[in-house]
């Protein structure tokens, strides 16, 4: 995938699409209830709290929750077959409302959603992937959550 800017922008948007679309994320994402996903919410979301890439805000004057991204793999030298692709997550949320109303932390649920989402789901054009990594992530002194790495097993597609 390494120097082919135009499928990794098409991946990024069919991830950013399936979290923007799931109701669930977008509510625990944004502290509230979202009867009807919208355009307003989704561009919200957006760069605002959902980012395409492996993205730290400015978080010392926000209370929020986060979603960031990155996809990578390379293509082999002699095939043009995709190789070693993963898709990381990076959910974290502020101290301040990382505890959720049912008791367990927004960022764990968030991540259930996820996992839900991407874990042996072969729709989003890179293969089927499986979740390898679920681990703790500190952000900042007031920023916690989890990161996710997702492995795709057996890419055998061509670029061309």
């Amino acid at each position: 995938m390494a120097g082919n800017g135009g499928e990794l922008k098409e991946y990024r948007q069919k991830i950013l699409t399936a979290l923007i679309n799931n109701r669930d994320i977008c509510e625990l994402v944004l502290n509230r209830s979202v009867p009807v996903i919208t355009a307003d919410i989704q561009d919200e979301l957006t760069n605002n709290h959902i980012f395409k890439y492996a993205f730290v805000p400015n978080v010392q004057d926000d209370e929020k929750t986060f979603i960031a991204f990155e996809i990578n793999g390379r293509t082999s030298n002699n095939t043009n077959l995709y190789k070693n692709i993963s898709l990381s997550f990076f959910i974290f949320s502020h101290a301040n409302v990382i505890k959720h109303k049912t008791g367990h932390l927004r960022t764990d649920l968030i991540d259930e959603c996820v996992q839900d989402l991407f874990n042996e789901n072969n729709d989003f054009g890179v293969g089927l992937m499986y979740c390898t990594e679920d681990s703790y992530l500190k952000v900042s002194n007031e920023y916690y959550g989890r990161q996710l790495t997702f492995k795709v097993k057996d890419m055998n597609v061509s670029r061309c």
